[in-house]
């Protein structure tokens, strides 16, 4: 049975758990929302009811038992009460207080961005209850606005479906390893796989803030490895930038909530709301000073640029044997897009330049994306470890420290690349991947240059042949791990053609630039072509 017929069964007039069914109130990756009354109390009530077609799967039945002794344990007026849970004909159900109203995602769709006394208001309630699931060692890790629910002027958070012990440090949602959560609000950790805490919920909170205010998430990108690139990797955005009205302290809470490293962030949900309150109300932030290490090496740049105080600072060439100030790649340095590969490389100074559209990644996307996102988050932050390596040895036995990749390095490498893959010319691909390349794609991965060369023979001999492969829309970010990202055109043999998403990542090899990461996706629809499988570049 899948999720529509359980809507077709569950009709108007039904009894069900101990309700009666009403409406269809929402639908999500877990299953339908029902509008009810329970019927012993005659109160009014949610019914959630997960998808039939998950009731068999012993993974997802753990996780909503779960859901439903987590929430009932949160005693808050911010988090929505659960009255009870259950199985009814092989239907697991929660029964819930109904909050009418709508969620805060739908308030912004509808309406746009708030204004900052409106946002404040509504990121304050979030996070009371936040720190009230905190408090008892839970992690939400999927604060985004369609779990914020608005009734009247009174905010809920629900759907703690997600949420897991604090000191569980081993546990996972999933036996499989596919994220939860939603990518657009996703923590830096969270995404490479780390363990996550409270600090993780308020980076995500964070996000929330800027998404109020702005109307649109901080990352939000023309494909899933750009968002998760920018989450990485990218400077925390300014509210004020985009929406020039705004008071320009929203810049600085932001900033802290996103910073890369936990540490550096607010310490609980409850003091980033406060600081929210203060913004909107034109007072000045109390906060101390942020964290600092004892060396101001030691931070990323990325994290630099997230600190609450002003200008950014410019991007300096670290010093000869500072390994750990290598690793941190092209975080400070602004993306340059190059509209025509042929063209004339050109930076532009203004990000906002580099084009942006919505990716949700949330419970209704496929698991093959979520794997393929996975993958190429531990594999970006992987490849900015390999950027330690620091130091070219010179035949005169003196050293000298290597140079970030420049933008002109960057295209360059990439369209030979391209030039390559268009002749079919193994030894030119060998040529330019580095010894321990990694090649994603959403269905498979390859690590180290044999294996990808190995997966390129074999695209080469399939029918129809590849005849060209053509960059576009590429959107470069210099830096010590150099990125390229944009589409892809590969031409057939016949005519037809095959088009996608593509990330490059440099690494640094002895002297030599070469890729250290292949990420690819291909578009679905009309443009795919039978028989052609998705491993294409």
């Amino acid at each position: 049975m899948r999720q529509n017929e359980i809507v077709t069964r569950l009709a108007a007039g039904d009894e069900f758990a101990g309700c009666r069914i009403e409406a269809v109130i929402g639908r999500g990756g877990m299953g339908v929302i029902y509008r009810g009354t329970e019927l012993s109390l005659q109160r009014p009530v949610a019914i959630k009811v997960i998808a039939a077609e998950r009731a068999g799967d012993a993974a997802a039945r753990r996780r909503f038992e779960r859901e439903a002794r987590l929430m009932a344990a949160i005693d808050h007026p911010n988090v929505i009460p659960v009255y009870a849970a259950g199985e009814q004909a092989g239907d697991l159900y929660l029964v819930m207080r109904y909050v009418g109203g709508i969620d805060l995602q739908q308030r912004l769709s509808e309406d746009g961005p708030m204004d900052p006394a409106e946002a404040a208001r509504v990121l304050d309630g979030v996070a009371r209850a936040l720190d009230a699931a905190h408090a008892r060692g839970l992690v939400h890790r999927d604060i985004k606005p369609a779990n914020v629910l608005l009734s009247d002027d009174h905010v809920y958070l629900t759907d703690f479906g997600i949420t897991r012990l604090i000191e569980d440090g081993q546990s996972r949602t999933t036996e499989t390893g596919d994220w939860v959560g939603t990518l657009d609000f996703m923590s830096p950790e969270h995404l490479r796989g780390e363990d996550t805490d409270a600090r993780s919920d308020v980076y995500s909170l964070g996000c929330l803030l800027y998404a109020c205010l702005t109307g649109v998430p901080p990352f939000s990108r023309a494909s899933t490895a750009a968002t998760i690139s920018g989450h990485l990797h990218d400077r925390p955005p300014a509210p004020s930038q985009t929406h020039p009205g705004l008071p320009r302290a929203f810049d600085q809470i932001v900033g802290r909530a996103l910073a890369k490293i936990p540490a550096h962030r607010y310490a609980t949900a409850g003091a980033l709301g406060e600081a929210a309150r203060e913004a909107a109300a034109g007072r000045p932030l109390r906060w101390g000073p942020r964290p600092v290490p004892a060396r101001t090496r030691d931070v990323p740049a990325a994290e630099a640029a997230a600190a609450p105080a002003a200008a950014p600072e410019p991007v300096t060439r670290p010093a000869v044997g500072d390994v750990r100030a290598m690793s941190v790649g092209a975080a400070a340095t602004r993306p340059t897009r190059v509209a025509d590969p042929d063209a004339r490389v050109t930076r532009r100074a203004d990000p906002e330049l580099v084009p942006t559209l919505r990716v949700s990644a949330g419970a209704g996307a496929q698991r093959s994306r979520r794997r393929h996102s996975a993958a190429l988050a531990g594999a970006l932050a992987a490849l900015a470890a390999a950027a330690i390596l620091a130091l070219v040895v010179l035949a005169s036995g003196r050293a000298r420290p290597l140079r970030p990749f420049s933008t002109a390095q960057v295209s360059a490498v990439v369209q030979r690349f391209a030039a390559a893959y268009s002749a079919r010319n193994l030894p030119a691909l060998a040529s330019l991947l580095a010894p321990g390349v990694t090649r994603i794609d959403p269905a498979s991965q390859q690590r180290g240059s044999a294996a990808v060369l190995a997966q390129y023979r074999r695209q080469f001999r399939m029918r129809p042949l590849p005849a060209a492969y053509r960059l576009g829309e590429l959107v470069i970010t210099p830096g010590w791990v150099g990125r390229a990202a944009g589409t892809y055109t590969l031409t057939l043999r016949g005519g037809s053609a095959l088009h996608g998403h593509v990330v490059f990542a440099l690494q640094h090899v002895g002297a030599r630039a070469l890729i250290g990461l292949i990420a690819t996706q291909q578009n679905s629809g009309p443009g795919a072509t039978p028989g052609a499988t998705a491993a294409r570049s």
